[in-house]
């Protein structure tokens, strides 16, 4: 079994976080049109086949509504999603950061130690 790598670049993340959060604000305005024109009946006519023509508009504004608020709510998921990944590397970062010092810092007093011990004079 071969072990796999790879990078993530979180600023990169952090800009496709922010660009759904703009789509998400461009959604608004349309679907808030759609609510509107879901809710009045299109008057067409007295007759039959006016009628017809404003229930068919009706059903075809309501499944736009329907799909427009669907991409909306998937690509709020997306944002999600992308957000609690960045986070979840930036804490590993930050953790793997803190180690890293941690180890720096162990390897220094050692190598003081070693120094003091081959070297005494140079302590």
């Amino acid at each position: 079994m071969t072990a796999e790598s790879f990078a993530v670049d979180l600023s990169s993340l952090t800009d496709f976080a922010r660009e759904l959060a703009t789509q998400l604000g461009g959604m608004a305005q349309p679907l808030g049109q759609l609510e509107s024109l879901v809710e009045r009946e299109l008057r067409l006519g007295a007759f039959g086949e006016a009628h017809a023509l404003g229930q068919r508009h009706h059903d075809a504004v309501a499944e736009l509504h329907t799909l427009v608020a669907r991409a909306r709510d998937a690509i709020e998921f997306a944002q999600e999603v992308t957000g609690m990944v960045g986070h979840a590397y930036q804490n590993y970062d930050n953790r793997a950061a803190g180690a890293l010092g941690a180890v720096t810092g162990a390897v220094d007093a050692v190598a003081g130690s070693l120094l003091s011990i081959v070297d005494p004079k140079a302590g």
